[in-house]
């Protein structure tokens, strides 16, 4: 069979794949290659294209980009600045940082917003949010669900923290704790802050400065559940969490140009995208290029392992005295076959991807391990001896 004709085929002939097994290895480290690429190519390229300014759009941002809006008109927030990669502020002059103790009496945006001195809701049966110590800090907004009912709930908390996650794993471990006791109140039993599921306050979003570093958590405004006047079943609601790090800035940038001069209005391409995009994807693109390589490496090892998986099993099968390939394949042989047999599962799972991502490595699976049956099926006939006779003849 012409090599051109035999690389077709296998694509869909397990056959074809059989017969061609003791071919050059060349043509399967071309499939293994090949396959491997399909299933990184388009979670990569679609990555990429992520700048971050998508939890700034007012389609789906929960009121976000409206309290960004409100906290850029801030003084003390416009004093901030990143220098060398650390957040500081410009009314600190003597020693601009966190580590810095204020004087008694002055309040700047570190002291109002500190998550150690954050209010914690207090109360018998489910408590409320916390709040920073300054309530000009937590944006507030009445929104009203489909049924009519109206609640007043915060679009964003303000907070702040001298702890840096980026510093040790001992201050990102003493940051997790913090945000149990303050904001989540969960953790485990006998941690302060501590309360059982049905007391902690509803899941509101959230945004924490950092010496390095931010956070937003981003929860849906309205609760699941109208049943009494205070949301309660938005505790469990799962979190969009959006990580920046201020190293990736090698100038000074100042907080002064958030500031969104005329009122909030809600298009895609508002003033609060235009000033606060520079911020938002300069910030995020180190975090988004480490999780995306991340993701490679895990799918570059995962989809080889199946692979090689796949292949031994192929081999161990033709051990079996009954199978069609007995004492005619080797390891090598098999790991080719299987090699060969994954292009075609690679070509599904980057389909899928397009369509369902959440699916594509659910089918890509499912697709290898089919096919892998299936070529197995085809070696599994039974063996004849070359000089078995007929039954009568045998007589």
């Amino acid at each position: 069979m012409p090599t051109w004709k035999y690389l077709l085929k296998s694509l869909y002939s397990n056959q074809t794949i059989i017969d061609g097994r003791k071919r050059p290895f060349y043509w399967a480290l071309m499939f293994f290659v090949l396959s491997i690429f399909l299933m990184f190519v388009v979670p990569l390229a679609q990555g990429y294209q992520n700048d971050g300014r998508a939890i700034i759009q007012p389609q789906s941002d929960q009121g976000l980009s409206i309290a960004l809006h409100q906290l850029s008109q801030d003084e003390r927030f416009q004093s901030l600045y990143i220098e060398d990669g650390v957040l500081k502020d410009h009314s600190l002059a003597d020693q601009p940082n966190f580590a810095r103790e204020p004087a008694p009496g002055e309040t700047n945006f570190f002291t109002q917003t500190n998550l150690a001195n954050a209010v914690v809701g207090t109360g018998s049966g489910q408590v409320s949010w916390t709040a920073p110590v300054d309530t000009s800090y937590q944006f507030m907004s009445e929104i009203t669900d489909d049924a009519g009912k109206t609640y007043n709930v915060p679009l964003l908390r303000v907070f702040s923290t001298s702890l840096d996650s980026n510093a040790s794993r001992e201050d990102l471990e003493e940051l997790n704790d913090l945000m149990n006791a303050k904001i989540f109140r969960a953790g485990e039993e006998g941690d302060e802050g501590y309360l059982v599921a049905e007391n902690r306050p509803v899941n509101r979003s959230f945004i924490l400065f950092t010496p390095s570093d931010y956070y937003i958590y981003i929860y849906p405004l309205l609760p699941t559940s109208t049943e009494s006047d205070e949301p309660t079943a938005s505790t469990s609601s799962q979190a969009t969490v959006f990580h920046g790090v201020f190293s990736a800035f090698k100038d000074t940038f100042e907080f002064s140009s958030l500031k969104c001069e005329g009122p909030y209005i809600a298009e895609r391409n508002n003033e609060v995208v235009e000033k606060w995009g520079p911020l938002i994807t300069t910030s995020y693109i180190p975090v988004r290029n480490a999780a995306i390589w991340r993701q490679v490496g895990i799918t570059i090892g995962v989809s080889a392992g199946l692979i090689i998986v796949c292949g031994l099993i192929i081999w161990l099968f033709t051990l079996g005295r009954r199978n069609l390939l007995h004492r005619d394949c080797t390891l090598w042989q098999g790991l080719k076959m299987s090699a060969t047999l994954s292009f075609t599962v690679a070509i599904i799972g980057m389909v899928t991807y397009f369509m369902a991502p959440i699916y594509s490595w659910m089918f890509g699976i499912m697709g290898m391990v089919l096919r892998t049956m299936w070529l197995i099926m085809k070696t599994t006939g039974g063996r004849a001896a070359p000089n078995n006779k007929p039954l009568y003849q045998a007589r």
